[in-house]
Formats: C-alpha cells, structure tokens, sequence
C-alpha cells in the first residue's frame, strides 16, 4: 500500500474539506479527490461520505483515520531513531583492547562468573584479576 494517497486522506479528514487540504499539500483538488479515490479502491472501502453537506467519515474511514495517525507516528519515531544513528547518539559501540591495557585502564570490570563466596562481583571488591582467554590454536 502507498502511503501518500493515506497521508492525503489523513489531511482530507483533519481539514474537513477537500480544497482546504489541497492548499495545505499545494496540490490541486482534483488531484486531492483522485489520492482518496484511490485509497478507497485499494482498501475497497468507502471512507468519506459525499452525500452528507458537511465532511463526514464512514466508519470505515474512522478506522482508517485512527490507524494513519498511528503511521504517522511511527514515520516520526522511525525518523528519530536513524537521525540518533546517523548522530551516533544510539546504537552499539565495540571497544578493543588488549589484557594489559584492559586490567589498568578498568581496574574494577564486572565480573563474568561468581566469585569464591558464589555472589557476582567486582575486582575492587574481590582483588582477583579478570581470567584470561584461551590461547589461540595455531591455524
């Protein structure tokens, strides 16, 4: 489904009117009439009530109107999300480092197994150094 005939509906429905929601899109009424056509076909649902003076939805096009909002919503949380990433503000940062530099620049890591007295805790607290990974097998 294209969601451009949706947000035009979307702006239809908030506008109550067509030529108001053209103007806001800076498209033409005509093209307006012909996206919500559009929408009604590919959901083969009438979603506005053209007999009624005033613009009415039907409940189909109420339904419709409260999930577009939630796409809207999402477009926003979903363009918030990636311009964090693009801004490096969000996402996974892998660090690498050696045994030595590791053991004096974090003197007091997590952990990964319990300690002697079966509780998890820190090298500060517990003064044994972090194990060592296995030695590689030569390939």
């Amino acid at each position: 489904m294209d969601l451009y005939p949706l947000k035009v509906f979307l702006m239809v429905a908030t506008e109550k009117s067509f030529s108001r929601a053209a103007e806001k899109l800076l498209r033409t009424q005509p093209a307006v009439s012909l996206a919500v056509q559009r929408l009604e076909n590919d959901l083969e649902e009438k979603l506005i009530d053209r007999s009624a003076k005033d613009l009415l939805l039907t409940d189909a096009g109420r339904i419709v109107f409260d999930f577009g909002k939630r796409f809207e919503n999402l477009e926003g949380e979903l363009e918030n999300a990636l311009a964090e990433l693009r801004d490096n503000s969000a996402g996974r940062l892998s660090v690498g480092a050696n045994t030595a530099s590791t053991r004096s620049s974090m003197p007091c890591a997590r952990q990964e197994e319990p300690a002697r007295g079966g509780s998890t805790g820190s090298m500060c607290a517990t003064r044994r150094p972090l194990p060592l990974p296995p030695p590689r097998k030569p390939s």
